[in-house]
C-alpha cells in the first residue's frame, strides 16, 4: 500500500463509524451533515469507479493469461462487479461502462465527483 492509502478495513470502520453521527444538533447542523454525506457519497462513487476500471482490467490479463479465448474476455466481470455493489447484473454492465468513460474519458467529471462536487447521478447524464 502507498503512503497516505486508505486501507480497506479503514473505509469499512469509517462506514461502521457512520452510526454515531451527531443526532442532538440544530436543523442547520443537519444541513450540513446532509451535504458532508452527499459529498462522501460522490467520493465513493468515484473510488468505486477507480476500483472497478482496475478491477476489470485485472481480471481481463488474467482471464488472457489463463488462455480466455479472445471472444470471451471480460466474461463474468461486470456481474462480479454488480455482485459486489449489491445490484443487478445490468446495472453492474452500466456501473462498468460509466467508469470506464470517467477514468478514460472524462477526468474532470471524475474529479468533480472525486471531490463531492457532482453526484453519481449528474455524472451519469
Amino acid at each position: 500500500m502507498s503512503q497516505g492509502a486508505l486501507s480497506t478495513a479503514a473505509v469499512e470502520d469509517f462506514v461502521s463509524r457512520l452510526t454515531l453521527l451527531e443526532a442532538d444538533v440544530s436543523d442547520a447542523e443537519r444541513l450540513r451533515q446532509l451535504s458532508a454525506l452527499e459529498a462522501i457519497k460522490a467520493a465513493a462513487a468515484a473510488a468505486q469507479a477507480r476500483v472497478a476500471v482496475a478491477f476489470d482490467a485485472s481480471q481481463r490479463a488474467h482471464q488472457r493469461a489463463t488462455g480466455v479465448p479472445a471472444a470471451k474476455v471480460g466474461a463474468g466481470i461486470a456481474e462480479q462487479i454488480a455482485l459486489a455493489r449489491r445490484e443487478s447484473p445490468a446495472r453492474g454492465s452500466r456501473h462498468l461502462g460509466l467508469a470506464r468513460a470517467l477514468v478514460t474519458e472524462l477526468p474532470h467529471t471524475l474529479a468533480a465527483l472525486t471531490h463531492g462536487d457532482l453526484s453519481e447521478w449528474r455524472a451519469t447524464l
